[in-house]
C-alpha cells in the first residue's frame, strides 16, 4: 500500500547520509549514475521516494527515473493525487509530502516549510562531480542533496504542486494569495527600486526592490543607484535572469550578464548601464511593463 511517509522519510535519510551525492549522468561507462542508487538528481530522488513509497509510477514502475519534464505524465498516472499547477509557493501553504516542481527542478516537502532536494554536485555543476555528497563532508550549508527552507533567499519559487490525497481523500486545493495589480512603470530609464521590485515580481524572486551582494569592481558598469547593494552573495534577482539567459548562474551584475541582457532587450550590448537615463533601462521597463522579461 502507498504510503507517503515512507516516501518523505526515504529521501530525508539519503539527504543525511553523505555516501549520496549529485549527479545527472545516466551512462554507467563514465562514472556513478542517476539511477546507479548512490547518487541522483532531482528527478530521480523524487522518483526513487515515491517508488519506495509503494507508488504506482506507470512506466517507471520498475526501474529508471522520470526527468522534470515527464514526470507530470508519471504523476498522473498515480491513484490518489492531485495536481495544482500554475501556484507560487512564496505564496500559499505547503504541507509535509507534496511533491514541488518548477522549471527544471523538483522537490519534497518535509513540513509546511522545508523542503529535501538533489540540488548541485561539489562543482557546481551537474555532471563530473565525484561520488557521494562532497558538500556534506566539507561541512557546508547548502549540500550536493540536503534539507534547506521552502522559501530561502536565492531560489526560485515552485510553481505546481502534486499533493497525495490517499486515493479519493478529500483535501483542499492550496488556495495562492493575489498579488496587487501592478501599476505600468514610468519608462524613464532610471534603475530604481520600483523598476527592481517589479522585475523581481515577473521572475518570481522574492521582491524587496534590491539587488544585494554585488561586486564593488561592477560598479563602474552600474547607473548609482539606492537599488544595488554591494558586498558578496550575489542576488537571486541576478541568478534567476543568468539561469533564464542560459549563462552561469552567479548572481553578480557585471558586464558579460549585462550584455546578455542588452542583446535579450534588443538594444547596444556594451556591457553598460550607468548613463543616466539609460537605453538599457528602458527598454527593461518597456519589457516589464508586459508582464515578461
Amino acid at each position: 500500500m502507498a504510503n507517503i511517509e515512507t516516501a518523505v522519510n526515504w529521501a530525508v535519510n539519503i539527504a543525511k547520509d553523505s555516501s549520496h551525492g549529485y549527479t545527472q549522468n545516466t551512462n554507467s561507462k563514465v562514472g556513478e549514475t542517476r539511477d546507479g542508487g548512490t547518487d541522483y538528481d532531482c528527478s530521480s530522488l523524487v522518483c526513487h521516494a515515491l517508488r519506495q513509497g509503494g507508488f504506482s509510477l506507470g512506466a517507471y514502475q520498475s526501474g529508471g527515473s522520470f526527468s522534470t519534464h515527464y514526470m507530470k505524465d508519471a504523476l498522473t498516472s498515480a491513484n490518489g493525487w492531485t495536481c495544482y499547477d500554475n501556484i507560487n509557493t512564496n505564496t500559499m501553504a505547503v504541507k509535509r509530502g507534496d511533491v514541488l516542481w518548477r522549471s527544471e527542478h523538483t522537490a519534497i516537502a518535509i513540513s509546511s516549510t522545508e523542503l529535501v532536494e538533489a540540488r548541485i554536485n561539489e562543482k557546481g555543476g551537474i555532471l563530473g562531480g565525484a561520488p557521494g555528497d562532497q558538500l556534506q563532508r566539507q561541512g557546508k550549508s547548502l549540500e550536493e542533496i540536503g534539507i534547506r527552507k521552502i522559501n530561502a533567499s536565492g531560489f526560485k519559487a515552485f510553481t505546481r504542486i502534486w499533493r497525495y490525497t490517499g486515493g479519493g481523500s478529500t483535501v483542499p486545493a492550496p488556495v495562492p494569495t493575489p498579488p496587487p495589480s501592478p501599476g505600468k512603470l514610468t519608462e524613464d530609464g532610471l534603475f530604481g527600486t520600483t523598476t527592481v521590485k517589479r522585475w523581481q515580481q515577473v521572475m518570481g524572486t522574492p521582491a524587496d526592490g534590491i539587488i544585494s551582494g554585488q561586486f564593488t569592481g561592477n560598479k563602474q558598469y552600474h547607473q548609482a543607484s539606492a537599488a544595488i547593494q554591494y558586498g558578496s552573495g550575489g542576488s537571486s534577482l541576478v541568478r534567476a535572469v543568468q539561469q533564464k539567459l542560459g549563462i552561469a548562474a552567479d548572481g553578480h551584475l557585471g558586464p558579460n550578464t549585462i550584455k546578455a541582457i542588452q542583446k535579450r532587450l534588443g538594444v547596444t550590448a556594451d556591457g553598460y548601464f550607468a548613463a543616466k537615463p539609460s537605453e538599457t533601462v528602458k527598454a527593461l521597463q518597456r519589457k516589464l511593463n508586459t508582464g515578461t522579461f
